[in-house]
């Protein structure tokens, strides 16, 4: 429509100036005319009438040309703000996708250290099935510490009968020696006895001294039995719960930020989306103001 009216304007100014120089023409002739009849009246009349209808027309065109070139005015406007809103949305789109990839770095990140910490507590597991060996072990020695209970029992009864045999010897001796009188005798009872006396003297002393080594290894058994089961399985122990719990803390940890970081990604992705179809939407709405101002 503008571009008609643009073009047909210089035609109506042709024609409008046409009619005007005319109609002074046939004003001046009428001045030298005086003599023309009722009928040139009734043309000038109607010359009148048609150059009022004219000057109608050409109002009603500059009116339509000014209504026309405000309303290019107001679509360029127009067009102007949308192109801008357009730049807007274009920017926010890119800072939307730059978050995006950045949200999914930390979420690759993220999985990749839960991952890690996965295998690390596996190797804690199997950490944790060596304890049953462990436990074996201990159970091991206190079978050691049972038997050797055992064989220190059957040594102080044989060091109770022994004792039992040399306090019986030595009765005997005393028995002897105020039975007989005869002193070959007595030297050969008393030595043989006396003999008798200083095996079993020296085999108490040994069964003594064995006792005592067996006591001190038994004690060190012990002693390494409780080192075993205090120190090293409870350092072990507290060492790999400490360990499977802050595995299983940091797991969690992961866990939540994977979730959070999943959401902020979800919120991104709709955000680039939402964005996308309102810049569709504006450029279809560009496009329709565009073609209805052609």
């Amino acid at each position: 429509m503008v571009g008609v009216s643009l073009a047909r304007r210089p035609v109506y100014r042709y024609q409008l100036l046409k009619v005007l120089r005319e109609l002074d023409e046939r004003a001046v002739g009428d001045k030298r005319e005086t003599s023309k009849t009722d009928s040139l009246k009734s043309i000038n009349e109607w010359e009148r009438t048609k150059y009022a209808e004219l000057l109608k027309i050409v109002d009603k065109q500059c009116k339509e040309i000014a209504f026309l070139k405000q309303k290019v005015s107001k679509t360029v406007d127009e067009k102007n703000a949308f192109k801008m809103e357009i730049k807007e949305r274009d920017q926010e789109l890119q800072e939307a996708n730059t978050k995006c990839c950045t949200l999914s770095k930390a979420l690759s990140q993220t999985k990749m250290d839960m991952e890690n910490s996965l295998k690390e507590n596996k190797s804690l597991q199997k950490k944790l099935s060596g304890i049953d060996h462990l436990k074996e072990k201990v159970k091991s020695v206190s079978d050691e510490k049972a038997e050797a209970l055992k064989k220190c029992n059957q040594l102080e009864q044989t060091q109770v009968k022994n004792q039992m045999l040399i306090r019986y010897f030595q009765e005997f001796i005393a028995r002897v020696f105020q039975g007989h009188r005869d002193r070959d005798a007595k030297e050969f009872m008393h030595h043989d006895f006396l003999r008798r006396h200083v095996i079993l003297q020296k085999e108490y002393g040994k069964k003594v001294n064995d006792l005592s080594k067996k006591e001190l290894l038994l004690k060190e058994k012990d002693e390494n039995i409780t080192k075993l089961a205090n120190a090293e399985k409870a350092m072990k122990m507290k060492e790999l719960a400490n360990k499977s719990i802050e595995n299983r803390r940091k797991i969690k940890m992961q866990a939540v930020k994977i979730k959070v970081l999943t959401t902020q990604l979800n919120v991104c992705e709709a955000a680039v989306a939402a964005y996308k179809n309102e810049l569709e939407k504006m450029k279809h709405r560009l496009k329709t103001k565009l073609t209805e101002s052609e």
